[in-house]
């Protein structure tokens, strides 16, 4: 009991930021445990939107850690193109209109119930150019199988596991649809299929000015994937102070100061 009243105290901390006060946080923390499939509503920088419980842990790296708050430097051009790959509810691209809200960013999302909150999110914010799409970042066009995880951040394309078929788009197919000839910056945390997705396809990178990706290494083979950026982009960068252990790389083609090589 001690340690569930920790939990909560601890969320409902963190979730006021995001809410109406305490005790919005407060119901949150306590019902949401109990019922993860239930969206609350939240507010990030005048930005409207709805998680669950299971969502939270996305919401928390990105909007009260601020995982990628070096990425203001990256949106320095009127509109900047973003591609945001495994969007979840969308709590990436919040941050990015936060920073840039005339920024054009196109959102896919695998999962067809967290789609429905990420495309009810985009409703929320009408005034912004967010283009969603249901389709997981693959090899190629196809169909896949899809394990949605109790965390939604952890589901992931998985042919042994898969409770849902996800349509899917490779690279080149993910840039026509963004129907621009460059993309400023493509956020890539696509649960370890980012190998399948990037591994051969150095060509197409030259139309991608930036990479932020998460590397997933019990799920691919990691060094094939910093392999491939590295023969894409000069300069690699690591996302210091994460909760999480996994890498997170910043790939561009201009130097990025005060952060750590890799």
């Amino acid at each position: 009991m001690i340690g569930s009243a920790k939990i909560i105290a601890s969320c409902a901390w963190k979730a006021r930021q995001l809410s109406g006060g305490l005790g919005q946080a407060l119901a949150f923390a306590i019902q949401g445990r109990s019922k993860p499939e239930h969206p609350f509503p939240f507010t990030f920088d005048k930005l409207h939107f709805v998680a669950r419980w299971r969502d939270w842990p996305g919401v928390e790296e990105v909007m009260i850690g601020r995982e990628y708050a070096f990425i203001d430097q990256l949106l320095n051009r009127q509109k900047p193109v973003i591609v945001d790959l495994g969007t979840n509810i969308g709590a990436f691209s919040l941050y990015v209109f936060s920073l840039c809200p005339e920024a054009v960013v196109h959102a896919l999302e695998p999962s067809a119930a967290t789609f429905q909150l990420l495309a009810k999110n985009a409703d929320l914010n009408g005034g912004l150019r967010w283009h969603c799409a249901r389709y997981a970042a693959w090899r190629d066009d196809t169909t896949v199988r899809f394990a949605n995880a109790a965390s939604s951040t952890g589901s992931h394309v998985s042919e042994a596991e898969g409770d849902e078929a996800v349509p899917t788009l490779g690279l080149a197919s993910v840039l026509a649809r963004v129907g621009s000839p460059f993309v400023d910056l493509m956020k890539i945390d696509i649960e370890g299929s980012e190998e399948a997705f990037l591994v051969g396809r150095e060509a197409l990178l030259t139309r991608i000015g930036a990479i932020i990706i998460e590397i997933h290494p019990n799920r691919c083979r990691a060094e094939n994937v910093v392999r491939t950026l590295r023969g894409a982009f000069p300069y690699l960068y690591r996302i210091p102070g994460r909760q999480s252990a996994k890498p997170l790389i910043l790939a561009c083609r201009t130097p990025y100061d005060g952060l750590p090589a890799f």
